[in-house]
């Protein structure tokens, strides 16, 4: 598309084009749209025409500038409607201030959305009464009757509501927890030292092209360092801003700082009555390109920083979420192109957004595209000499070293170092300071250092430093592989397993219920045999255990272990190979049972039951640990729109359709009389109601592993509560409709039922979640790489400094330290002579 019309020419031959954009006029375009062209003839006269017409933009270059496409510029400047980021980037561009603009552009949209009411309130729609008549329907809606139905129209939305909303307790609750979070980085970080923090202003350094009218950026041109704040350059950027620096300078704790002051803002605001943007503070190493950022951000909010999944999707949606994301470096490199280009996306859609970078990735972060960038100079040399004459005495040698080898100072302007440093070295000698070697060597024994006197002269402990060493380098290992840099006790799941491992979870994970159920019915029908009731041969019971044991053993490995090492094709021959193999051998067993056993048949079709209603755990998972739960019309289920009509229809249809059979049967031979109709629908009922429950996760957690707790105590309450409505109501059925059913009879039904029901719901409702975690953790702790008591040692790491806790995770103090335990730990523990008698 060409420029827009109006642009001015010089006359004369040879000549060449001054460019020059025509303002819109208000007057001409859509009354309703008459606030924004008012708006950008502002920005017109205020940013683009007080410059010297000779060296203005063209639409075209302008629109290039400010990475705006050309039909979007000429709607501008047409008097249409655009968005804040639009307006960000247009204002930056012309080299105004976006957070003078800001609030510009609000009143704008306010003045557009009350020039609708008006006009709204000017032309009636056809049919529509007069405007008194309408204000007496808002004053009666508004009455105590409005009221009752508003009341009951949001409970009925509560009900039918997937996620949480976006409430003014659930924001301020996010922001005191964010406050804390931030607050705790800070101290923790600044605890031993505190630089006054410098940064430089990076600006595109624009070299012209052999192209007319083209650009070639050709990086970033630095301003001097000076003392500033982080919360003045974000004020300054216009929500958009890229901060880079070397490894270890404390880049971090600047996102933490911003993190926390925003955050009290936001709550400030918050308590008079105002809404402002959340920000959450993530670390983007765990981002991969196969999702998008927004799904990306809720994810990663709910598991680094406890906010609700679906609160943090419903706060994106209203723009109300302002991502601070740490590490862009740290993104695995092939999904490096991917997350750029969506962190790009991002920025056009949603207002607000900080990331930090390492200085050595300044392309990757150069095309984010942020509105302003700048970069955490290195403490001065100033700087640290006051430092170290802070605490002379206690770094007398560490000063002494430094004095005689200048080449020390590039290890000194480390803040990260400095602390190292500090702590290593305190009171004592520091013989690896006067090693002459490269940058890297020194740096590896000073850690040495650190983790050898943390380990020999920390608190006392049940742990041997080899030990300690042992799964601190196991855990450096796996959360490096994994590229994460928080770990969470309660959230080991299978992946934290080796490959070797999956096969052997996945027997136990599919064995888990069908084990219980089959004991269970074991046992009842020794009691209904020896009371007469039932004549079941325990040999032929014996066979249909067996034969459903090696269908549970055949299904398990086969959907699940045959996908850890090949691709999905081979996958599923995997899976039908085994389950083939299983019905083969489950033939030469089957035709040697009797079948009109009525003992073997209940046992059937208790199987029958709890495979099918296994399925529904492929739409609703039953391995997320459960720590809070509610009912609702519509639970959330993971499906594919695909899958909707066989997750939805299929699947209800045939648990009801196996529930009614068992129900009708065994009903049928206990309990004489037709109420055996009415009992299996009062029971099929209450497995209905129980299906809507939904289990979620919390906001916060108060210490580790609280997840798996929660569980196994929801897991109990839900088993017990089932168990307790299954046998009431069967007991008050018949005690209301038949009072002259043989005592012995019901009190069969209800030992079958409610104990059934009542193991059922806990292993769906957390049991299976806390049993599997504990399976994992047992495997770990036989694989050598964790401790059982492993909550204990983590505590004893975080006293030896070793690791920090975060919220109910923990870190190691920093990814460098990460990146030197993510080593074998007999090389290291070689390395600093730790030997089985050091205590």
């Amino acid at each position: 598309m060409a420029d827009r019309v109006g642009q001015q020419k010089k006359r004369g031959s040879g000549g060449r084009t001054t460019p020059g954009i025509v303002p819109p006029d208000p007057l001409s375009v859509d009354p309703v749209m008459r606030p924004w062209a008012e708006f950008t003839r502002l920005i017109h006269d205020e940013l683009y025409a007080v410059g010297d017409p000779a060296t203005r933009l063209s639409q075209s270059e302008l629109g290039r500038k400010a990475n705006i496409s050309r039909a979007h510029m000429s709607n501008i400047f047409a008097g249409r409607a655009y968005t804040w980021q639009t307006c960000r980037a247009l204002v930056a561009a012309l080299g105004g201030d976006p957070a003078e603009w800001e609030s510009r552009h609000r009143m704008t949209e306010e003045r557009v959305r009350q020039g609708a009411v008006d006009l709204a309130g000017l032309i009636p729609l056809p049919g529509a009464g007069s405007a008194t008549e309408s204000a007496r329907e808002i004053r009666d809606w508004d009455s105590r009757r409005g009221r009752r139905w508003r009341g009951l129209t949001r409970w009925l939305r509560a009900l039918t509501r997937r996620g949480e909303g976006g409430s003014d307790e659930s924001r301020e609750g996010t922001l005191h927890r964010t406050i804390s979070a931030a607050a705790k980085i800070v101290r923790r970080a600044e605890a031993d030292y505190y630089l006054t923090p410098r940064f430089s202003v990076l600006a595109d350094a624009p070299v012209a092209s052999r192209r007319k009218r083209s650009i070639r950026r050709a990086g970033w041109k630095r301003e001097p360092p000076r003392p500033r704040t982080i919360r003045e350059l974000y004020a300054a950027s216009g929500k958009s801003l890229m901060l880079i620096a070397q490894p270890g300078l404390g880049k971090s704790t600047q996102l933490a700082k911003l993190a926390r002051h925003l955050a009290a803002e936001a709550l400030a605001a918050s308590q008079a009555g105002h809404r402002h943007q959340l920000p959450v503070l993530l670390d983007l190493a765990t981002y991969r390109k196969s999702e998008r950022l927004e799904d990306w951000i809720a994810t990663a909010a709910h598991r680094q920083r406890g906010v609700a999944e679906a609160r943090a999707r419903l706060l994106l949606a209203e723009d109300a979420l302002l991502p601070i994301l740490d590490g862009l470096d740290t993104v695995p490199e092939a999904d490096r192109e991917e997350c750029v280009t969506q962190l790009r996306r991002f920025q056009e859609k949603c207002t607000g957004l900080v990331v930090s970078c390492r200085t050595a990735d300044e392309e990757l972060a150069r095309r984010v595209g942020a509105l302003l960038s700048v970069e955490l100079a290195a403490p001065t040399t100033d700087d640290v000499q006051n430092y170290l004459l802070a605490d002379q005495a206690a770094l007398t040698d560490v000063k002494a070293a430094l004095d005689d080898d200048e080449s020390l100072w590039e290890l000194f302007l480390s803040p990260l170092m400095l602390k190292i440093i500090h702590r290593t070295y305190a009171g004592r000698t520091a013989p690896e300071l006067k090693v002459s070697a490269d940058l890297r060597t020194r740096t590896e024994l000073i850690f040495d250092a650190y983790v050898k006197r943390m380990l020999t002269e920390g608190p006392e402990s049940r742990y041997r430093p080899e030990q300690t060493l042992t799964w601190l380098t196991w855990l450096a290992r796996t959360l490096s592989g994994r590229g994460e840099q928080i770990f969470h006790l309660d959230r080991v799941g299978v992946d934290w397993l080796p490959k070797r491992g999956h096969t052997l979870f996945a027997i136990l994970d599919g064995s888990f219920a069908p084990t219980f159920v089959t004991l269970l019915t074991c046992l009842w029908l020794m009691a209904a045999d020896r009371m007469g009731v039932l004549d079941t041969d325990f040999a032929q019971a014996g066979q249909v255990v067996l034969i459903g044991a090696i269908m549970t053993v055949a299904v398990a490995i086969g959907s699940r272990g045959g996908f850890a090492d090949q691709d999905e094709k081979g996958g599923y021959l995997w899976m039908f190979g085994w389950i083939a193999g299983g019905a083969l051998l489950c033939g030469q067993v089957a035709p040697d049972v009797r079948w009109s056993d009525s003992g073997v048949r209940v046992l059937c079709l208790v199987y029958l039951w709890v495979a099918v209603a296994s399925l529904e755990g492929t739409f609703r998972s039953a391995h997320v640990p459960v720590e809070q739960i509610r009912w609702t019309l519509r639970p959330r289920m993971t499906i594919a729109p695909s899958q909707r009509f066989f997750a939805l229809g299929v699947i209800p249809l045939a648990v009801i359709g196996a529930q009614a059979v068992l129900f009708g049967y065994v009903f049928s031979l206990l309990l004489p009389g037709g109420l055996w109709f009415a009992a299996t629908l009062l029971l099929v009922l209450i497995y209905g109601l129980g299906d809507n429950i939904e289990p979620s996760l919390r906001d916060k957690r108060p210490r580790p592993n609280e997840g798996t707790r929660r569980s196994a105590r929801f897991a109990f309450l839900l088993g017990s509560a089932n168990a307790i409505a299954v046998a009431l109501t069967i007991l008050l059925l018949f005690w209301i409709a038949a009072p002259g059913t043989p005592p012995d009879r019901l009190w069969l039904a209800v030992g079958l039922f409610a104990p059934l029901y009542g193991v059922l719901r806990a292993v769906r409702f957390g049991g299976m979640a806390a049993a599997l975690h504990w399976i994992i953790r047992l495997i770990m702790v036989i694989r050598g790489g964790t401790p059982l008591r492993y909550q204990r040692f983590l505590h004893h790491a975080e006293q030896c400094i070793l690791l920090h806790s975060t919220g109910n995770g923990f870190v190691f103090p920093h990814s460098l330290f990460q990146q030197y335990l993510n080593t074998p730990a007999r090389d290291l523990t070689a390395r600093l002579g730790l030997l089985s008698d050091s205590r």
